[in-house]
Protein backbone atom coordinates (compact mmCIF):
# COMPACT_ATOMS: atom_id res chain seq x y z
CA UNK A 1 0.00 0.00 0.00
CA UNK A 2 1.29 3.46 -0.91
CA UNK A 3 2.09 5.93 1.85
CA UNK A 4 0.66 8.79 -0.21
CA UNK A 5 2.00 12.23 -0.99
CA UNK A 6 -0.66 14.44 0.53
CA UNK A 7 0.16 17.42 2.77
CA UNK A 8 -1.60 20.42 4.26
CA UNK A 9 -2.48 23.03 1.62
CA UNK A 10 -4.33 26.11 2.89
CA UNK A 11 -5.87 27.55 -0.23
CA UNK A 12 -8.37 27.20 -3.02
CA UNK A 13 -7.90 25.92 -6.56
CA UNK A 14 -7.77 29.58 -7.62
CA UNK A 15 -4.94 30.23 -5.14
CA UNK A 16 -3.11 27.23 -6.50
CA UNK A 17 -3.36 28.33 -10.13
CA UNK A 18 -2.40 31.94 -9.27
CA UNK A 19 0.64 30.69 -7.35
CA UNK A 20 1.74 28.52 -10.29
CA UNK A 21 1.26 31.34 -12.81
CA UNK A 22 3.31 33.77 -10.69
CA UNK A 23 6.40 31.58 -10.48
CA UNK A 24 9.57 33.23 -11.82
CA UNK A 25 11.71 31.38 -14.37
CA UNK A 26 13.99 30.47 -11.46
CA UNK A 27 13.97 31.27 -7.73
CA UNK A 28 15.06 34.85 -7.06
CA UNK A 29 15.00 37.32 -4.16
CA UNK A 30 11.28 38.13 -4.54
CA UNK A 31 10.48 34.41 -4.75
CA UNK A 32 12.35 33.73 -1.50
CA UNK A 33 10.19 36.30 0.30
CA UNK A 34 7.17 34.03 -0.31
CA UNK A 35 8.82 30.58 -0.25
CA UNK A 36 11.00 28.71 2.26
CA UNK A 37 13.68 26.23 1.20
CA UNK A 38 12.84 22.94 2.94
CA UNK A 39 15.37 20.80 1.07
CA UNK A 40 16.79 18.21 3.46
CA UNK A 41 20.47 18.52 4.39
CA UNK A 42 21.13 15.07 2.92
CA UNK A 43 19.68 16.09 -0.42
CA UNK A 44 21.61 19.39 -0.43
CA UNK A 45 24.86 17.43 -0.06
CA UNK A 46 24.50 15.68 -3.42
CA UNK A 47 21.85 17.54 -5.44
CA UNK A 48 21.46 21.18 -6.48
CA UNK A 49 17.68 20.84 -6.92
CA UNK A 50 15.51 22.39 -4.22
CA UNK A 51 12.21 21.78 -2.42
CA UNK A 52 10.23 24.86 -1.34
CA UNK A 53 7.03 25.51 0.60
CA UNK A 54 4.88 28.59 0.13
CA UNK A 55 4.72 30.57 3.40
CA UNK A 56 1.12 31.68 2.79
CA UNK A 57 -0.66 28.58 1.54
CA UNK A 58 1.65 25.61 2.18
CA UNK A 59 2.02 24.59 -1.49
CA UNK A 60 5.17 22.52 -2.07
CA UNK A 61 7.25 22.73 -5.23
CA UNK A 62 10.49 21.27 -6.52
CA UNK A 63 12.85 23.42 -8.58
CA UNK A 64 15.14 21.43 -10.86
CA UNK A 65 18.19 23.28 -12.18
CA UNK A 66 19.19 22.61 -15.76
CA UNK A 67 22.24 20.49 -16.47
CA UNK A 68 24.54 22.08 -19.08
CA UNK A 69 24.47 20.11 -22.31
CA UNK A 70 21.61 17.84 -21.21
CA UNK A 71 18.69 17.08 -23.50
CA UNK A 72 14.98 17.39 -22.79
CA UNK A 73 13.79 18.64 -19.43
CA UNK A 74 17.16 17.97 -17.80
CA UNK A 75 18.55 20.75 -19.99
CA UNK A 76 15.95 23.31 -18.83
CA UNK A 77 15.21 24.92 -15.47
CA UNK A 78 11.75 23.77 -14.38
CA UNK A 79 9.40 23.23 -11.46
CA UNK A 80 7.35 20.29 -10.24
CA UNK A 81 4.24 21.24 -8.25
CA UNK A 82 3.42 18.69 -5.54
CA UNK A 83 -0.20 17.59 -5.53
CA UNK A 84 -1.55 18.21 -2.00
CA UNK A 85 -4.14 15.48 -2.63
CA UNK A 86 -1.75 13.04 -4.30
CA UNK A 87 -1.74 9.39 -3.25
CA UNK A 88 0.88 7.76 -5.45
CA UNK A 89 3.16 8.31 -8.47
CA UNK A 90 0.11 8.45 -10.79
CA UNK A 91 -1.10 11.73 -9.25
CA UNK A 92 2.02 12.98 -7.47
CA UNK A 93 2.28 16.33 -9.31
CA UNK A 94 0.07 19.03 -10.81
CA UNK A 95 0.27 20.48 -14.31
CA UNK A 96 0.37 24.23 -15.01
CA UNK A 97 -3.43 24.36 -14.72
CA UNK A 98 -3.59 22.57 -11.37
CA UNK A 99 -4.68 19.17 -12.71
CA UNK A 100 -3.18 15.96 -11.25
CA UNK A 101 -0.52 14.30 -13.42
CA UNK A 102 1.86 11.39 -13.04
CA UNK A 103 5.45 11.60 -11.86
CA UNK A 104 7.71 11.78 -14.90
CA UNK A 105 4.98 12.92 -17.28
CA UNK A 106 5.80 15.83 -19.61
CA UNK A 107 2.96 17.85 -18.02
CA UNK A 108 4.59 17.52 -14.58
CA UNK A 109 7.51 19.66 -15.81
CA UNK A 110 6.51 23.33 -15.45
CA UNK A 111 8.63 25.55 -17.69
CA UNK A 112 8.45 29.28 -16.99
CA UNK A 113 9.38 31.49 -19.93
CA UNK A 114 9.51 34.97 -18.45
CA UNK A 115 12.11 37.28 -16.84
Amino acid sequence: MSKGYSYDFKGTRGDLIETIRNLPSKPNKAFLEEWTDITTPGTKAYDKNKLYINKRNGLKIHFDHSEPGANGFKGKDHYHIRNPNGHNAKDMYLDKDGNPVAKGSPASHILINKD
